[in-house]
């Protein structure tokens, strides 16, 4: 624009020189610089023009390439997004079908429990013998181990009767003892049913059913009577069958 106003004015000084003369060829001369600065004058504003409308263009082509750049970054994180999420459903997709196979090994590995524990099952097995729950223990087989101490429920002494492979508790009744509890030790006893030490959880359950849990041991309840086991990793290393006191 300053440029277009010195040109207007170096024009303007030129006609005003040119009014001063007199004869026709001034004024052809004033014609001829007129129309130079005319024609100067529109090819500046066409130039200007031009610049501006590049400039404009410019401009446009910037925000559109920055509108497509935000646009493909959307579109990108949507996707990451939905693999994201993809992923998130195979996860748990591979958990369910995991915690279904541990499900189905844990049934294949449950013990099949055919028997049931009673109280005609408290007795053991013991050198051709039997030993029962409530058994005089008169007729306890011959030993020379035995120990006795003041009872803490009845008149007179509480014992115990050590054969090695079991040991017989008794309790006293006027005269007589009688057998409260039967502790297998070793293999060299048994159940009625043929559990002895050595054998496993399973095979127990697997005689006399589903018990009570409780770690390192379980039992089998029928009314006053009792069995349990003790356990070291699923392998039975004692036997008991007593009365409920």
């Amino acid at each position: 624009m300053k440029r277009l106003m010195g040109i207007l004015a170096a024009a303007s000084l030129i006609l005003s020189c040119t009014a001063c003369g007199t004869d026709d060829t001034s004024s052809s001369g004033t014609s001829q610089v007129t129309k130079a600065v005319t024609k100067k004058t529109e090819a500046t504003t066409s130039a200007e023009t031009t610049a501006a409308a590049a400039t404009t263009a410019a401009s446009t082509t910037a925000k559109e390439t920055t509108k497509k750049a935000e646009e493909t970054k959307k579109t990108k994180q949507t996707e990451a997004n939905k693999d994201k999420e993809k992923e998130k459903e195979k996860e748990k997709e591979k958990e369910e079908e995991t915690e279904a196979e541990e499900e189905e090994v844990q049934e294949e590995e449950a013990p099949v429990s055919g028997g049931s524990f009673s109280a005609g099952d408290a007795y053991v097995y013991y050198g051709g013998a039997s030993v029962t729950i409530n058994q005089d223990g008169s007729s306890l087989p011959a030993t020379d181990s035995i120990d006795s101490s003041p009872s803490c429920y009845y008149e007179g002494d509480d014992k115990i009767f050590h054969y090695g492979d079991m040991d017989v508790y008794t309790y006293p009744s006027g005269d007589t003892d009688y057998v409260m509890e039967i502790d297998i030790l070793s293999s060299g006893a048994s159940t009625a049913k043929g559990l002895t030490v050595g054998m496993s959880l399973d095979d127990a359950i697997a005689m006399y059913g589903t018990g009570t849990d409780s770690g390192n041991m379980y039992t089998w309840y029928d009314g006053s009577t009792y069995m349990y086991v003790t356990l070291s990793g699923g392998t039975i290393t004692s036997i008991g069958v007593a009365l409920t006191m």
